[in-house]
């Protein structure tokens, strides 16, 4: 744990007591000079005075056992600066605007902590906040074209969405698991880099960043969205209810293997995405897209058409941890609307 999560997790408490107890107010102050100071005109050595100050004030309010917060306590703005990176000072401010109710300050945090990445560096190391900033849709696989087989270090770009091409650029909100509303910097296209030249002729489109490798999980047909047919248990996929059910799983044992901790797929018009026995897997519905999301997800855990009902779209992918454990991220289309919402599940 980082210097500045140890701080944000003593915030988390001595925001709730009174302004004039002793320290609260050097918190408090020293997080009006930081927003101050991330704004036009300000400093670093008048931000890392802020960052200071509130290091000061936590550890008047509490006494710290750890080595590192009582040494942060007592550094300088010099050696703040000297040790701490742009991300630190970012998160240390985004925490702080949200235990202050300061939506500005988090905003500028925000920026901070993670303004430096490309967008695909974002998608990789922070899906979450790429979700709440750019909007997305993927176009890894013909949606009238199910099959293929998984496979990891796939190559894969963002691409820019043109208003002449797709009616996607009208989305212009999208709102996180917090209620927070945000307009998207940009609306981009994931394509696999080898379809590059075919989506700029299509669309005029443009790279975005730069390439990066991903593990692909293919749409795969269901031949009876309730599962129900053949011998085996309701509600488990095989090969006689889904075609390409063997190429078509993505085991997590073989991305833990590949150490692949970024999973792909193409966009969700009625699918589900599901982990069945172990692995990863994206099945097109026959014609009842609800059914089908049911059936798997009695199954195991499940993102289907009951969570972007009514007609919706969906732009998911999946995290996959060292621990074996997997996170899915989805960023849901309205077109009713026009409005976007993100958020994240464990998978």
């Amino acid at each position: 744990m980082s210097y500045f999560d140890r701080i944000a997790s003593t915030l988390k408490t001595t925001a709730t007591m009174a302004y004039h107890a002793t320290g609260a107010s050097q918190v408090v102050d020293g997080a009006s000079e930081v927003y101050r100071n991330s704004g036009q005109g300000g400093t670093w050595t008048g931000m890392a005075k802020g960052v200071a100050r509130m290091a000061v004030g936590s550890a008047a309010l509490y006494t710290l056992p750890t080595a590192p917060l009582r040494t942060m306590a007592m550094m300088g703005a010099g050696k703040l600066l000297e040790t701490t990176g742009s991300e630190d000072v970012g998160r240390a401010i985004k925490r702080t605007g949200k235990l202050l109710d300061r939506p500005n300050l988090v905003e500028k945090g925000r920026r901070m902590q993670y303004g430096h990445l490309s967008p695909e560096q974002l998608f990789q190391q922070h899906p979450a906040a790429f979700l709440r900033t750019y909007a997305v849709q993927s176009r890894v696989q013909d949606a009238d074209a199910p099959g293929g087989a998984s496979n990891t270090a796939t190559q894969y770009q963002f691409r820019n969405v043109t208003s002449r091409t797709s009616s996607f650029p009208q989305f212009d909100r999208i709102t996180d698991t917090s209620g927070r509303t945000r307009r998207p910097l940009a609306h981009l296209s994931l394509i696999e880099s080898g379809d590059a030249q075919g989506h700029h002729q299509a669309h005029d489109s443009r790279q975005v960043g730069h390439d990066f490798t991903a593990a692909f999980l293919p749409m795969v047909q269901s031949t009876n969205d309730r599962m129900d047919a053949g011998a085996q248990p309701h509600g488990m996929p095989n090969d006689t209810r889904v075609t390409g059910f063997s190429q078509g799983r993505l085991p997590a044992s073989t991305l833990s293997q590949r150490a692949e901790s970024i999973v792909v797929t193409t966009q969700l018009s009625g699918c589900s995405v599901s982990r069945q026995g172990g692995a990863f897997m994206h099945i097109r519905p026959q014609g009842d897209s609800a059914a089908l999301h049911d059936a798997l997800g009695g199954q195991g855990p499940t993102f289907g058409r009951r969570d972007y009902p009514g007609g919706q779209q969906a732009f998911v992918m999946i995290r996959h941890k060292p621990d074996g454990s997997a996170r899915l991220h989805y960023q849901v289309h309205d077109g009713h609307t026009n409005t976007m919402r993100s958020g994240r599940r464990d998978l």
